[in-house]
Parts: C-alpha cells; sequence; structure tokens
C-alpha cells in the first residue's frame, strides 16, 4: 500500500472514531454529574433518555421510585420522591468500580 493511501486510511479511522465518541450514550459522567437533587423525573428523561427499568409505588400523598439507565459499562441509578431527584448513584466497570 502506498505511504499515501496507509496514511490517508489511519486519519479517516481517526475521524470516524471521533465522530463515534461525539455521537455516544448520553448515559455517562458528564450527564450523571448534571442531575440535582431536586430535578424533576421528566427533567432527568431529557438528559438521559427513557430509563432502561422503572419502579414506583405510592403511600397517600407520598410516591417515589427508582429509575435505571445502562450503557454499556455505565449505570446511572436515581431515586425520586414526589417526581423530584432525591439520590443518584453512578457505577462503571463490571466489578461494581463507582
Amino acid at each position: 500500500m502506498p505511504r499515501f493511501a496507509r496514511h490517508f486510511a489511519l486519519a479517516t479511522a481517526a475521524l470516524l472514531s471521533l465522530l463515534l465518541v461525539a455521537c455516544g450514550s448520553p448515559v455517562n459522567q458528564e450527564n450523571f454529574q448534571k442531575i440535582v437533587n431536586g430535578m424533576t423525573q421528566a427533567e432527568v428523561e431529557d438528559l438521559l433518555g427513557r430509563p432502561d427499568e422503572s419502579s414506583s409505588a405510592s403511600l397517600g400523598t407520598f410516591s417515589g421510585g427508582s429509575s435505571t439507565w445502562t450503557s454499556g459499562d455505565v449505570t446511572i441509578t436515581v431515586q425520586f420522591m414526589n417526581d423530584q431527584v432525591q439520590f443518584k448513584q453512578f457505577t462503571k466497570g463490571t466489578d461494581g468500580e463507582q
């Protein structure tokens, strides 16, 4: 393969890799840090998309629930009380590394 063609192929592969990273999942550390107590579930879903798992319960005037988003080895779990974020957790890695 001529030298120019090899450099062109490497540059193209590098550019495609950058584009794939830029179009990556919203389930990441940067978006996790944007989640703050008091946000509504709709605001969190605007940031992360629809959760992969969700559960809820209510008792009288109180309601609560938990939603989980997963992408690759990253998991974000958010707990809501009366539709507001109360707790969040970011987990990366298969060994429970946080």
